[in-house]
């Protein structure tokens, strides 16, 4: 929904225009021809997806993600990572979850997960740590 409702108040003349968009666990929001749409308004984008998170997957084609994705792997750290290391990592998170008992499909989508994450990498603190 933040990310429509940014796209929505760039094109309207009559409404705040937003300068940035953050977004923690956002599905894909459109089509090619949305996302193109919205690159041209020159929002700054932020789109956090963490590990394993399932809803950062949906929903399937056509839909896209806008550009500007901050991964956060399975030991919390922000990367910028091909999407075979991507999956890759994905999977170690997955057999690490379920290890724990812990299905990271979904437990990865809280927003205290997202949190804690992103307070590890605001302290500098990178994991594991040898």
């Amino acid at each position: 929904m933040a990310t429509i409702v940014a796209y929505r108040l760039q094109r309207a003349d009559h409404l705040p225009n937003p300068q940035a968009l953050f977004t923690y666990g956002s599905p894909r929001c459109g089509d090619k021809e949305y996302i193109r749409g919205m690159e041209t308004t020159n929002l700054l984008a932020y789109r956090f997806v963490n590990n394993a998170d399932i809803v950062a997957r949906v929903p399937l084609w056509p839909f896209h993600h806008l550009a500007g994705s901050m991964y956060i792997n399975h030991y919390g750290n922000l990367r910028t990572l091909s999407s075979w290391q991507a999956s890759k990592d994905v999977w170690r998170g997955f057999v690490e979850g379920v290890k724990k008992r812990d299905i990271n499909f979904f437990s990865n989508h809280s927003i205290t997960r997202y949190a804690e994450r992103l307070e590890q990498w605001a302290t500098g603190v990178e994991y594991p740590q040898e």
